[in-house]
């Protein structure tokens, strides 16, 4: 049963094949690329299947045998490229896939094609002949040793002579050539000046070009000859160049025919320009032509039009290739086809040159060289659809049917008229093919913008591209050069890319011109917005997770691997206890504390002034040390390292945690201090001995708790005051880099380009208003509390000096508020770090120094005492200031002024020199002042006080016989001063004075021993005073014993530890 059921399929299956022959037609068709090959490639193929789909339904090709020709097709995709097609075409022949060969869409794969066929000795049929390789490679083989290479072209030397004969009848009389490089374009050229020459034209020199120079310059000779038909000659891209330097030169020429000027390739490079051109066809729909497959012509051009759903735009491929195909099957009817392969490709070759075939493309016959004979070039003229921007091809039956002269360059639009566009726009009726979308009609004026990337002059015809360096950013907008910091490195660019070294920023609501920010490290910005290593986000500000650009390890803003989190750790526990000992010193009412306020100023400021400028990016050393006294949370441990994760899951950027911790830092310190002191009190309450007794009374003795909650409260005001000063310029700094006072979006796109305009704003004001409160509003609180405390207890009490004393014992009793008008400068000077660029910078810091430099000079606010110290220290801070800003100045100069980098690295250094020596100035004043205030100014009074407790290395230190000293002659008849300094000579007159207007203002007469007993009188005193001083300030010099060198200071300085 089995075998039965075998038996009947098998005859079934040669029941079918008896009768027909089965021939594979092989090509290769560029379906996907470049839309300049797809586009064809799919009305070829949609021709040939409905030529096969036809042929094989009405069993059009009968084979010698009377069997009929069964059509298949083999198209594989080359995707435009040429190794594809030599691979595809290879396979074909080596296995013997296929039977007749058919060339390639374009000018370039079909050389490739051709190649193959002829190494391998194989019959090929070519859609066209017009190609750089022209007729002559064709007329080179010998049809009569190997098979032949066949092509439906028409032949290039008959390509303008349709042209050129219509236009004579209509009155032209004279013609000029553009002809490019190449085999073919040569020759059409060549063949048109031949035939013009036949037709008693005028005809100048043919202009040969080979680039766009020679190009205009030969136009502008064309110009010149003004002749009446320009004929191109090139390539597709060429002549589209050639039509737009002819617009561009406004040449006159009443007719213009171009090669290939009817294809869609040249009216999307030339627009509207290419209207009214004439052009060589091989083929046009509105000719009719008898044909086995579709009985006519007509009948294929609609039938292939309604398979495709839309007007055919290329037609005359289409129509070729169905053509070509008709040919091979024609020549396979009349030959067996059989034997080996060269044998076949032979007899098909010589049947190709015999036959005779009415196809679409009317009867063709090969001659001996491959090429159709007795046929000529048709002339189209391409012409605008009013209203539209499609055209239709005019096939040029007749010379009358010619728009003749063609409009001018300017008038192309419409066969009416011309609607008047800005820059930027063409006509809608123009043929403006881009398949760009986002083409925006403006405000119903009929004119249609350019797309991004391209532009157009006043009434021009045509969108161009922008040339390289410039860009057009926006549909309609005209080509504008590259800005300062980006690059325009290709024809058409819409957004220009940043430099290297440079940062494009996103363009943000306002519609304001794009950003291109020089990045404060130019080496981390490679290009086009990329970053270098771990640096990431806008400017390259941001650093990868695990990664820091903050911190005493940064280098520059060069992202570097965070330290481990103990070392982080360590480091903020050190500077919180540097912190605690420079605010316990500040709380001494002492010279000590004085002084130790003096330097956390002037760091504080210095610190300012080196940020303002170049120095802080340039210089590591003076840019960590700013960081780390201005910007001290995010500097030593960062909350890139320490917190990066957890902001990144809070989507909390780190400078909004510095704003946060900013606002909240005084408010939780006031808190902790007061729990402190809370914690203080209890203690004391509940470790309360009530075994003390009274020893007078002998009762037990009981703690006033009211007393000591008043104490424990005094001391929170006072230590909140000492804090507060401490942490005021870090505090103003931290509110401040949330804030830009000129370019407000511009720093919210480098800083947090995710945050919105809106958002950014209300954390502006945010950080405004606690600029506010903090900077000013509290000092003025301490400026209120300073007055009413003066008014009540007076400001020597007690307690003024314990809770604000550190606010003005540094300043004469009636410049109380000097320190309010320090607040309010330093609020001020760190204010300026906001204003956009280095030099505003700069100038505003100086003209804010200068303000208060003549305050000092006409206040003197700052006490005498111990020969103006403090004075001197400030002024010393002030020419540190002025020195940091000039040099960042002088720094500044050298970079935009033309200076050799030798030149400019050795004047930097004598700058960074200068600035040492200001900081070393001051802090050998310091120096000296700490010297003088805890330890040669004790021993003095000492050594007039008590000289016989000197030891041996406090009499080294301090040589009795250096000090200033008033005595007696031996004699006792001459005051001896002759060791006096000029202000201890000042202090005696004083003395002099005082003891004479005492006599004076007592007595009726003076005698000079009245004088003498006064000045005695004056120096027991000095002594005196001396010793009530030492009894005061200085204890334990009176409870020191005897000790001698190193020991006895230790016991002086460390009492506690030594006992």
């Amino acid at each position: 049963m089995r075998l039965h059921l075998a038996f009947l399929v098998l005859l079934s299956v040669l029941v079918q094949c008896i009768g027909r022959d089965i021939v594979i037609i092989g090509l290769t068709l560029s379906l996907t690329g470049d839309k300049h090959l797809t586009q064809p490639s799919l009305e070829i193929r949609h021709g040939l299947e409905l030529f096969v789909e036809k042929a094989n339904a009405e069993k059009t090709f009968v084979a010698i045998n009377g069997n009929h020709l069964k059509v298949e097709l083999q198209i594989q995709d080359d995707e435009g490229n040429p190794d594809k097609v030599k691979a595809f075409y290879e396979h074909m022949i080596h296995n013997r896939t296929v039977d007749l060969l058919m060339g390639p869409v374009s000018v370039e794969l079909s050389m490739v094609a051709l190649e193959v066929a002829l190494s391998l000795q194989r019959s090929i049929m070519l859609l066209t002949a017009h190609t750089d390789w022209g007729q002559a490679i064709l007329g080179q083989i010998d049809f009569l040793q190997q098979p032949g290479v066949f092509s439906v072209g028409a032949a290039a030397d008959t390509l303008m002579e349709d042209g050129l004969e219509k236009l004579i009848q209509l009155g032209a009389k004279s013609m000029s050539a553009i002809s490019w490089p190449g085999a073919v374009s040569a020759q059409v050229c060549e063949s048109a000046v031949a035939d013009a020459l036949r037709m008693n034209y005028e005809v100048a020199i043919e202009q040969k070009v080979s680039n766009s120079i020679s190009l205009m310059k030969a136009m502008t000779n064309i110009a010149a000859q003004d002749p009446d038909v320009i004929v191109a000659c090139g390539k597709r891209d060429e002549v589209s160049l050639t039509v737009v330097a002819a617009q561009h030169k406004q040449v006159g020429a009443r007719a213009m025919i171009v090669l290939d000027g009817d294809s869609p390739f040249v009216r999307e490079q030339v627009g509207a320009t290419a209207n009214f051109l004439l052009a060589p066809s091989s083929w046009h729909k509105d000719t009719t032509h008898q044909c086995r497959v579709f009985g006519n012509s007509s009948i294929f051009s609609d039938t292939l039009e309604k398979s495709l759903g839309h007007e055919l735009k290329h037609a005359p491929q289409a129509a070729a290739a169905v053509a070509a195909a008709s040919m091979l099957l024609a020549a396979r009817e009349k030959i067996a086809f059989q034997g080996p392969e060269f044998d076949k490709h032979m007899a098909l070759s010589q049947s190709l040159q015999t036959v005779s075939e009415k196809t679409v493309y009317g009867e063709l016959t090969f001659g001996s060289d491959g090429m159709l004979q007795n046929r000529r070039a048709l002339t189209v003229q391409v012409i605008p659809r009013h209203g539209s921007s499609n055209v239709r091809k005019i096939l040029l039956n007749s010379s009358a049917s010619i728009v003749w002269p063609m409009p001018s360059w300017n008038n192309r639009f419409s066969e009416t008229g011309q609607a008047e566009c800005q820059p930027g726009f063409v006509p809608t009726s123009a043929v403006f093919i881009t398949g760009e979308a986002g083409q925006v009609d403006d405000g119903g004026t009929g004119c249609l913008a350019c797309p991004a990337g391209k532009s157009s002059y006043k009434n021009s015809v045509v969108c161009l591209s922008c040339r390289q360096g410039k860009h057009a950013e926006r549909p309609g907008s005209n080509c504008t050069q590259c800005p300062a910091g980006a690059e325009c490195p290709e024809k058409g660019t819409v957004l220009p890319e940043a430099k290297p070294g440079f940062y494009r920023l996103v363009r943000n609501s306002s519609d304001r011109e794009m950003i291109f920010a020089a990045c404060t490290t130019p080496s981390i910005c490679t290009g086009k917005n990329k970053c270098s290593d771990a640096n990431e986000g806008i400017l390259c500000h941001n650093c990868q997770i695990g990664y820091t650009n903050t911190g005493f390890v940064r280098g520059g803003s060069r992202c570097v691997e965070c330290m481990h989190s103990f070392a982080l750790v360590a480091l903020l526990a050190g500077w919180l206890i540097v912190l605690y000992i420079a605010a316990r010193m500040c709380r001494k009412p002492s010279m000590v504390g004085l002084l130790t306020k003096r330097i956390v100023s002037y760091i504080h400021l210095t610190s300012a002034a080196v940020m303002a400028g170049e120095m802080y990016e340039q210089s590591p050393v003076f840019g960590a040390i700013a960081d780390a006294c201005l910007n001290p949370l995010q500097t030593i441990f960062g909350p890139d390292c320490l917190f990066r994760s957890a902001l990144q899951e809070s989507g909390v950027s780190p400078e909004e945690f510095i704003l946060i911790l900013g606002v909240i830092l005084l408010p939780v310190l006031l808190f902790m201090v007061a729990g402190v002191f809370a914690v203080i009190f209890v203690v004391d309450v509940l470790g309360q001995d009530s075994s003390r007794v009274n020893k007078r009374t002998g009762q037990p003795l009981r703690l006033n708790i009211r007393v000591l909650a008043r104490q424990i409260v005094q001391q929170a005001k006072t230590w909140v005051i000492v804090w507060f000063y401490m942490l005021y310029c870090p505090l103003i700094r931290m509110l401040l880099v949330n804030v830009d006072l000129v370019y407000l979006d511009e720093y919210r796109m480098r800083i947090r380009p995710s945050i919105l305009w809106s958002d950014h704003m209300t954390i502006s004001i945010m950080a405004i208003i606690a600029v506010f409160v903090y900077g000013a509003c509290m000092p003025l609180m301490f400026l209120l509390g300073l007055r009413r405390m003066g008014r009540t207890t007076g400001l020597n009490s007690h307690e003024a000096q314990e809770t604000f004393g550190i606010l003005y014992n540094d300043f004469e009793p009636e410049f109380w508020w000097a320190e309010i008008v320090m607040f309010m400068f330093k609020l001020v000077f760190l204010s300026t770090l906001c204003l956009h660029g280095s030099a505003v910078r700069i100038l505003v810091m100086l003209a804010v120094l200068f303000g208060y430099s003549q305050f000092l000079f006409h206040f003197k606010p700052f006490s005498t005492r111990d020969f103006y110290m403090l004075a001197r220290l400030e002024f010393s801070c002030i020419i540190s200031l002025l020195g940091i800003l000039s040099g960042q100045v002088f720094i500044s100069w050298m970079h935009f002024g033309e200076t050799r980098v030798d030149d400019t690295q050795a004047l930097e250094w004598g700058v960074y020199s200068a600035v040492w020596c200001s900081h070393a100035l001051f802090f050998v004043l310091a120096a000296q002042s700490f010297y003088t205030c805890t330890l040669y100014k004790p021993l003095i009074l000492k050594s007039i006080a008590m000289p016989d407790a000197m030891n041996s290395l406090e009499r080294r230190i301090c040589n009795s016989s250096n000090i200033s000293q008033i005595k007696w002659d031996s004699v006792g008849q001459r005051l001896d001063f002759s060791t006096l300094s000029r202000a201890n000579r000042h202090e005696l007159q004083e003395v002099l004075i005082a003891a004479s207007s005492a006599f004076v203002y007592s007595a009726n007469q003076l005698h000079m021993s009245f004088l003498v007993t006064a000045i005695d009188e004056a120096l027991k005193m000095c002594v005196e005073n001396r010793r009530e001083e030492l009894k005061e300030k200085h204890p334990a010099l009176l409870a020191q014993k005897k000790w001698g060198g190193v020991y006895g200071c230790y016991k002086y300085y460390c009492p506690k530890a030594s006992n």
